[in-house]
């Protein structure tokens, strides 16, 4: 028999396990009579424990099978257990080097001396009477003679009558054979087995079953414990800590709602877009008349390798049957992301929750659907259940803005949305003075493309370019670009909308949307690839303008400074707020610098920075000495707040570095200490990127008067000053574009190849080895392109600079990359003319990219060269006029802009507030316009300290300060894997290191130590407070101003402790 409950308070030290075994616990100290329950805090003493096989206690584990191959072992307890009846039990795991071919918990009939066949039986094939729970580490298609259903390792499965009697099993687990701890637990109630890895609060396998109906079912009494093998490779399969619990709960009667059907996706492996993937289920469904449904939980896994990458945790009505990526969190390798991988295998599962309130039966066991991603640039269906009548609907002239009224005269003339199967999303017909009258249709069982006919009716239609914005199902914004008609009498229009709101000639049938022939884009030919933005003209008529610098703080009025643009031969524009252009400086070259594209014509001024303390203007260009050409810095000063330069200095002339086209001086970026990066291309000599005593092939760094930075890592003014004093980082090509992050501390490049073009992020002293090889270019990259598709300038956005420039939450810290493709190309180019995104972690490491974001698609010849994050929005030139004129020089290239769309949305949820309160779905208890979760925004008000996982743990909490609504609910991420810890909180503040970490907390301080939490393999964790229920200590009012933080247990290298980040939250 397992050890007394005394003996388990002196052995169990993990706080993870004690959480998970504490209800059993706590119903056993209230029992009324004795139960067999089991108990080992550790394995120190095999007493109460029968070993079979080579399984052996050593260093109070207990080992399952011995090491090497063809070894097999078992451990049962030598007490049988009542398993007819609820049970729970809960352990520790490791698995040593190796692999082995994995594990079991098992219940047999044939008593503690029993062992099964060894490799892939796991010591429990063979055995009569028995129900094995099996964590499969090694893929097999037979076993023996029995097919097996491994499908991915490792996997979690339930069996009954051996490895081929499979009942359920599941590949969406945290990967439990990767040598770290993990916590298991198994809950039984009749009717339903449910088994958790880590997540003590959602299983990972759910299998309804009754397992006094199987035929080989143990029941009721029954040895229970554990058995191992190892086959072709070896592998160690170890119990830390082990608790079985007969008895668990008395069954209350409440049957789990049934199974949900997962509808969309409609089947398995439908592609789907990967910005936004529609998730539904069959209606909530359950046997319990009374049940209603409380909610669903949602997840996301990528099949190979195994991982969860999305997840909504018990989202409740409307979204508990219809979901979308911006309802849930992006984790593990999408952490931060909004969109999915393209191109990939992903498994959709949802379950349903009811209202019983019973932990043992309350969730529905998981249905599932398999979808593939397609690519990132495809042009995808607009998709829609509904248009909603709650929220206003516009149709505007296009050119005007104005409102868009039907000519008169006729009849039968009108708009028409509807699904491909002639279901009435929208209609648009003329009321008086011919305004529209707008009808609705039925709501659609499922999403539908969007199908549009425009009708000339008896007297035929003219109609002028006009936009149509309405909001969906989900209250998601939409504007479809309508283009102007001419139809005679009797005939329609037909097309189709392209997520996005292009719209398309339907030109195969009008039941299949296609997107060949486009009827209307936006104004520019240049299209956003995602939802939500728009591309407009900022300025024009300009002459190859290269790179952009916006005024610090720009002043509020049109006629205010705003931005600077170098135009490439010779001179520098300044731009007002309403894009009016004005010379800034001219002639600042002094050769005439004309000549081919490609070729010697690609040469003159190009980089341009901003001092933001004195608004004076940097640039960059070359120079002539004599037939060579070199780079030098020039600074501008004005007098006239900033329309015109008064004085020039040259700061750093760099004369005998001789640079030609391309391969020149480029970018400038102050840093925010105040001092200038200056990049500087090789000039055509690789031999210069490596050589320390020339300006060439660097990214230098300077102060304001051109002299070199005293921190720079070779700056030695003891031996005079030369180039390598200057030098910051070395051995680039062309390092053409740049930005500081201040997320991570970091500047990072991009940079062209010769055939192979590099992404990466530099740190003082960095010999990026560029050597005259493609190979070279592979140096310390994040990313390479190959072939080279010519990326020429990058930019973050974050909200250190303007703001975040208005793109919502989610966008931020996020790169935006042009890729200007071949020169001079003319039309849509596979390797460039685009704005590509790009997402890097808080380790400067890369997670995603180049993710589509603008594409060029028109038939001109214009790229994307220069971009700068502004005040409202992400602005880019294009180096050429589009209808290319007399040549590369033509006058006439723009400034473009790309901005937010349609959207007041002040949770970042992706749906229109105004839409939302008016459906009902967000309260507004003061009626101001606002929904309530957004009047109390929680406070970061302290970051945390790097911690063995990395730069630390961010603790971010949703908006949930209504104490009557007790929806708060924190989320931390950056965690060290399978660590514990729990929540404090404090109504004053302090900056007091404290272990690893820094303690954000003035005293009193209350602690949530009742909630002992667990991170887990995915290094995160979630905690829902009750505030109706709080700690000693503390007080939840209404005014109340409270700071929540979490301890936890870290490693340096042993066990010590941490903090995370801390936020404040000022209760209503």
């Amino acid at each position: 028999m397992g050890e007394p409950m005394s003996s388990l308070l002196k052995h169990i030290s993990r706080p993870a396990f004690l959480a998970a075994v504490a209800p059993s616990l706590a119903l056993l100290s209230l029992a009324s009579e004795a139960r067999a329950d089991l108990t080992f805090g550790d394995f120190n003493s095999s007493s109460g424990l029968s070993l079979v096989g080579s399984a052996s206690t050593v260093a109070g584990r207990l080992r399952l099978n011995a090491t090497g191959t063809g070894t097999t072992g078992a451990a049962w307890a030598t007490t049988l257990q009542d398993v007819s009846q609820p049970w729970t039990t809960s352990f520790r795991m490791q698995l040593g080097s190796g692999q082995g071919s994995g594990f079991a918990f098992v219940l047999q009939g044939q008593g503690p001396g029993a062992l099964g066949l060894g490799g892939c039986g796991m010591g429990f094939d063979g055995l009569n009477g028995c129900i094995a729970i099996e964590f499969d580490t090694q893929l097999d298609v037979f076993c023996g003679s029995s097919l097996t259903a491994d499908g991915q390792i490792p996997h979690v499965a339930l069996n009954s009558g051996g490895v081929g009697s499979n009942l359920g099993n599941t590949s969406w687990v945290p990967d439990f054979a990767d040598g770290q701890e993990h916590l298991i637990r198994i809950t039984y109630t009749p009717g339903s087995l449910s088994v958790f890895v880590d997540d003590m609060n959602s299983p990972s396998l759910s299998v309804a079953v009754d397992l006094g109906s199987l035929s080989n079912s143990p029941l009721p009494m029954a040895s229970v414990g554990f058995s191992a093998a190892s086959s072709g490779q070896s592998g160690i399969h170890e119990i830390l800590e082990w608790n079985f619990d007969e008895q668990a709960q008395a069954p209350s009667g409440n049957h789990p709602p049934a199974t949900p059907t997962i509808t969309e996706p409609a089947q398995n492996g439908q592609a789907v877009n990967p910005f936004d993937v529609h998730m539904e289920t069959a209606p909530f469904s359950d046997a319990d008349a009374g049940d209603t449904h409380a909610c669903s939980d949602y997840e996301i896994w990528r099949l190979s390798p195994t991982e969860r990458v999305w997840r909504a945790d018990c989202r409740p009505w409307p979204t508990a049957a219809h979901m979308h990526l911006a309802d849930g969190v992006f984790e593990g390798s999408h952490l931060g992301r909004s969109e999915l991988d393209e191109n990939t295998v992903f498994f959709l599962r949802a379950r349903h929750k009811d209202s019983s309130g019973d932990p043992a039966s309350q969730w529905s066991p998981w249905g599932g659907r398999s979808f593939q991603t397609d690519d990132w640039s495809t042009h995808f269906p607009m998709q829609i259940e509904d248009v909603v009548d709650q929220a206003p609907i516009a149709w505007t002239d296009a050119t005007t803005g104005n409102p868009a009224v039907f000519p008169g005269g006729g009849s039968g003339h009108g708009i028409l949305l509807e699904s491909p199967h002639d279901e009435l999303m929208l209609s648009l017909t003329p009321g008086v003075a011919g305004a529209p009258v707008y009808g609705h249709g039925v709501f659609l069982t499922h999403h539908e493309p969007v199908r549009i006919t425009i009708a000339a009716g008896t007297a035929g239609l003219t109609l002028p370019e006009t936009d149509l914005f309405f909001h969906d199902q989900d209250c998601h914004g939409a504007r479809l670009l309508l283009p102007a008609v001419q139809l005679t009498p009797g005939t329609d229009l037909i097309l189709w909308a392209a997520w996005g709101g292009t719209t398309w000639h339907s030109t195969t049938n009008n039941t299949t949307p296609s997107f060949v022939v486009l009827a209307r884009g936006f104004d520019v030919p240049w299209t956003v690839m995602q939802d939500g933005y728009s591309v407009d003209v900022f300025a024009e008529d300009l002459d190859l303008p290269v790179n952009i610098a916006f005024v610090p703080n720009p002043g509020p009025d049109p006629g205010d400074p705003f931005l600077y643009v170098t135009e490439l031969y010779g001179r520098i524009r300044m731009v007002t707020r309403d894009g009016t252009k004005h010379t800034y400086a001219d002639n600042l070259l002094n050769y005439t610098p004309t000549g081919s594209f490609p070729g010697d014509g690609e040469q003159g001024v190009t980089g341009i920075a901003v001092d933001p303390l004195t608004g004076d203007v940097y640039a960059s260009m070359l120079y002539a000495s004599g037939p060579a050409h070199y780079p030098k810095v020039v600074a501008f000063t004005s007098l006239d707040g900033g329309f015109t330069a008064a004085t020039s200095q040259i700061i750093l002339d760099m004369v005998g570095e001789s640079q030609g086209q391309s391969h020149q001086i480029s970018h400038l970026e102050f840093m925010p200490d105040g001092s200038l990066l200056v990049h500087n291309g090789d000039g055509f000599n690789s031999g210069s990127a490596l050589n320390l005593n020339s300006f060439r092939g660097k990214i230098l760094r300077i102060l304001t008067n051109g002299s070199p930075h005293p921190g720079n890592p070779f700056f030695n003014a003891g031996n005079g000053i030369s180039a390598i004093d200057y030098i910051w980082v070395y051995g680039v090509r062309n390092p053409f574009g740049g930005d500081y992050r201040h997320l991570d501390n970091t500047h990072y490049t991009v940079e062209n190849g010769p055939s192979v073009d590099r992404f990466a992020a530099l740190h003082p002293g960095d010999n990026m080895g560029w050597n005259g090889s493609n190979t070279s270019m592979t140096i310390n990259a994040l990313h390479t392109w190959s072939p080279a598709v010519g990326p020429v300038n990058l930019v973050f956005i974050q909200p250190e600079v303007f703001g975040g420039s208005q793109f919502p939450s989610h966008k931020m810290q996020r790169g935006f990359v042009t890729e200007s493709g071949p020169t001079y190309a003319a039309g849509t180019q596979a390797l460039g003319k685009r704005i590509t995104e790009w997402v890097i972690d808080v380790n400067s490491d890369l997670i995603a990219g180049p993710i589509p974001f603008v594409e060029y698609t028109g038939t001109g010849r214009a790229t994307a060269v220069g971009l700068e994050a502004g005040p409202d929005g992400l602005y880019f030139t294009e180096l050429y006029l589009d209808t290319g004129g007399s040549g590369p020089a033509s006058m006439g290239a723009r400034i473009l802009r790309v901005t937010p769309t349609l959207l007041v949305d002040c949770n970042d949820n992706g749906r229109a507030d105004a839409c939302e309160i008016a459906a009902g779905t967000a309260a507004d208890a003061n009626a101001d316009g606002i929904p309530d979760e957004c009047v109390c925004i929680p406070q970061t008000i302290c970051t945390p300290l790097p911690n063995s996982a990395g730069s630390g743990a961010i603790l971010s909490a949703t908006p949930g300060c209504y104490l009557n609504a007790n929806n708060l609910l924190f989320q931390v991420d950056g965690l060290p894997q399978n660590q514990f810890g729990y929540f404090l909180c404090s109504q004053t503040g302090s900056s007091v290191p404290v272990g690893q970490g820094l303690l954000c907390l003035g005293h009193p301080i209350a602690r949530f130590n009742q909630f002992v939490l667990n991170s887990g393999p995915s290094g995160s964790i979630q905690f829902q407070p009750d505030l109706t229920s709080p700690p000693p200590l503390a007080s939840f009012n209404p005014t109340d101003s409270w700071i929540f933080q979490l301890w936890y247990r870290d490693q340096n290298p042993g066990p010590s402790s941490n903090f995370s980040g801390a936020v404040q939250i000022l209760f209503q």
